[in-house]
């Protein structure tokens, strides 16, 4: 109330009295206020109603935090569940229960182990453990749901403590993680995939920045991980081999969003150059902005090397069918012209023209070693293998090659002990050790060594995948070293090649070391050259490892069976007419009775109405229409008692398997003297019958 106007001193007291009250009230109600808040008192009391006003106010403000609190927690969408100190439920919200498929009422009051996997539970036990000592933590764990099915859940859990600072128990946030589990092991898996990829992978950013390789990557280029990443691509690796224009192609392609192929040549750290296929492939976002660029490239090194290699061996093939075609048929040519030479001579008186006549049968005879040597390179010579000890056959030749190449030339053979057996034609791989003791000599003028080194080996699929001519195995190696001027790279892709040589005119055919080539690889071997110029020169030949139980055959005692006489009725078969002729002048004067056949037919019916004994086929392997080992059994077959005698220029498939004749058939190769037609004859008739051996 206040005082009435006009009187100060009244009214100055009345507002001196309501601040002296409003001063106590606020005392007082300090007092209450601490005393509430030290717990000396539970309520201030309204005396007028005797309402408490500060607890009531107080008890309201917690219960609509309370279930401000259970509202939040029930609505989250994180799992919550709270424990008591033994590790029971007493709270549990929607989502928690429907993530491992129970109700809430269905989880307060259990264990937190029972909805724990069982291969988590002491991890479990250990983590609660942490929480009692005050850990608030956060760790990856199994749960098991109502039906079995494994959940993979993060937990964060807090500790919950009392008024007194005690635990009580902990609080658990628990998030689903299971699809997250499963795509990083997806990823885990991809990225351990595309580490362990054959193929080079790497990956750049917009600009062409790395950002990730794979294992390959470092393996090819010799860069590691931390060296190529955050450097460009394109200048990591450039080789200058490739111009503005080319990558200016590349790039526009890729940063319109389409795949690049192409080939590149590269460089690797050490600055060796290698080529390689490439594919370069945008990587877009949502967008449809690209992002990133992959690049998978794999090394083109081994499949140029092979493609060289096939080429090659496609082009030594196809070299070897004409040296063999042209030498099959100059045999023909050169047995004419050496059989009438012979005629010729017998009946020529010494003179001029006597001597003529001998310089023209010398040129074919050199001519037929020519021929000789383009059947050997072409593998269509024939061979005729037996059981050897190839340590035995160099070492037998050692002296002969000592001489041959001269004192300044030291001769060394390194025989391994236990040295395996071959089956291959002695004369043959005589031929292939002195043709290289030979050259060995040409490349050391000033004299220096020549070693030959014997020793088993097994060639493997690494070695064989290489040279498709063998199989993975065991095998005899000869190696023939020399210290000698060495050759070049570009010499050593040609140096079997037929006619290829690096020495002067006039001073070989180039036929030395095709020929070699030709003995190992029809004899079921292979050779290879190592060398560098000035640092000698290195040939190895592999030949199969015999492991039968065949005894070794040894240099002939010079023996042979007594010949019967030149008498009886032969079938000559020949489809060349000057041949044929020949060689029935020469079987005629040598007192056989000769039947001729320019064809297989003529000869099967020849065979069929001949009224008098035949006792000798001589026919020529190929022929139009008909093969001469099969003229051979349909004869044979008329004639169960007929030998037979195969003449050819060189030896076909028909009668021959890789080369080697069937044990047993006899043969006579073209061009061919007087004396060995008619001894090979002989032999043949005199020979005890032991049934042909049919192809």
């Amino acid at each position: 109330q206040l005082p009435s106007a006009g009187d100060p001193q009244e009214e100055n007291e009345t507002l001196r009295q309501e601040n002296e009250a409003l001063r106590r009230r606020l005392a007082e109600a300090q007092q209450a206020n601490e005393a509430l808040t030290t717990g000396q008192i539970d309520a201030v009391l309204d005396a007028e109603h005797g309402v408490p006003l500060l607890l009531r106010l107080a008890q309201e403000a917690l219960r609509e935090s309370e279930e401000m609190y259970r509202a939040i927690m029930t609505a989250a969408d994180e799992g919550v569940v709270t424990l008591d100190a033994n590790m029971v439920a007493t709270f549990a919200n929607e989502r928690i229960a429907s993530m491992l498929g129970y109700t809430v009422p269905e989880m307060i009051g259990h264990s937190v182990l029972e909805f724990v996997d069982a291969s988590a539970r002491e991890k479990t036990l250990q983590g609660l453990e942490r929480s009692r000592q005050g850990v608030r933590e956060r760790r990856d764990l199994p749960l098991r749901r109502k039906d079995g099915v494994v959940l993979w859940a993060s937990l964060t859990s807090s500790p919950l403590l009392d008024r007194d600072g005690r635990f009580a128990g902990s609080l658990g946030m628990v998030t689903d993680i299971t699809e997250r589990k499963r795509t990083e092991a997806e990823l885990r898996l991809q990225s351990a995939a595309l580490n362990a990829a054959a193929n080079t992978i790497v990956i750049t950013d917009r600009n062409g920045i790395i950002v990730w390789i794979n294992q390959a990557f470092s393996t090819l280029t010799g860069y590691s991980a931390s060296e190529a990443i955050g450097q460009n691509s394109g200048a990591l690796v450039n080789s200058g081999a490739h111009d503005q224009a080319f990558f200016k192609k590349l790039w526009d392609t890729i940063i319109a969003g389409k795949v690049w192929s192409g080939e590149v040549t590269n460089r690797r750290k050490n600055g060796t150059l290698y080529p390689e296929k490439m594919n370069i492939t945008p990587i877009q976002d949502a967008r449809g902005e690209i992002t990133h660029f992959v690049g998978v490239k794999w090394d083109l090194t081994e499949e140029r090397r092979l493609q060289a290699q096939f080429l090659q061996s496609q082009k030594m093939e196809a070299v070897g069918r004409l040296a063999g075609g042209v030498a099959h048929d100059f045999n023909n040519l050169l047995t004419v012209i050496l059989g009438y030479s012979d005629i010729l001579l017998q009946s020529l008186e010494p003179g001029h023209q006597y001597d003529a006549m001998l310089e023209v049968r010398r040129a074919g005879e050199r001519a037929a070693g020519l021929t000789r040597q383009l059947l050997a390179f072409s593998r269509k010579q024939t061979l005729i293998p037996e059981v050897l000890e190839l340590g035995e056959v160099v070492s037998g030749l050692s002296t002969m090659v000592e001489r041959l190449i001269g004192e300044e030339i030291k001769v060394s053979v390194v025989d391994s002990p236990e040295l395996g057996r071959v089956k291959a034609d002695r004369g043959q791989v005589e031929q292939v050790v002195m043709n290289l003791a030979i050259n060995a000599r040409d490349a050391m003028p000033k004299g220096g060594s020549l070693t030959f080194e014997l020793r088993n080996v097994e060639l493997d699929e690494s070695y064989t995948a290489a040279h498709a001519e063998v199989e993975p195995g065991p095998y005899v190696l000869l190696a023939i070293s020399d210290t000698g001027t060495g050759m070049d790279a570009e010499i050593q892709k040609r140096i079997f090649e037929p006619f290829f040589t690096t020495k002067e005119a006039g001073k070989g055919t180039g036929l030395g070391l095709s020929t070699v080539y030709g003995i190992v690889h029809q004899s079921g071997g292979a050779i290879s050259v190592s060398s560098e110029p000035g640092h000698g020169t290195t040939f190895k030949i592999y030949l199969p490892r015999f492991e039968g139980d065949a005894p070794v055959m040894r240099e002939d005692s010079g023996g042979h069976p007594k010949l019967a006489a030149e008498t009886g009725t032969v079938l000559v078969v020949e489809d060349e007419v000057a041949i044929r002729q020949l060689t029935n002048l020469i079987l005629q004067e040598a007192g056989y009775t000769v039947l001729l056949a320019e064809s297989p037919v003529a000869a099967e019916r020849i065979a069929s109405s001949h009224p008098g004994p035949i006792h000798l086929l001589l026919t020529d392997v190929v022929m139009p229409g008909m093969r001469g080992p099969e003229l051979a059994e349909r004869v044979i077959r008329l004639r169960p008692d007929l030998r037979v005698l195969y003449i050819s220029g060189y030896t076909d498939d028909a009668i021959a398997h890789h080369g080697f004749l069937v044990a047993g058939s006899a043969f006579l190769q073209k061009p061919f003297a007087h004396h060995r037609l008619k001894q090979k004859i002989r032999e043949v008739l005199s020979a005890p019958s032991t049934g042909l051996p049919l192809p």
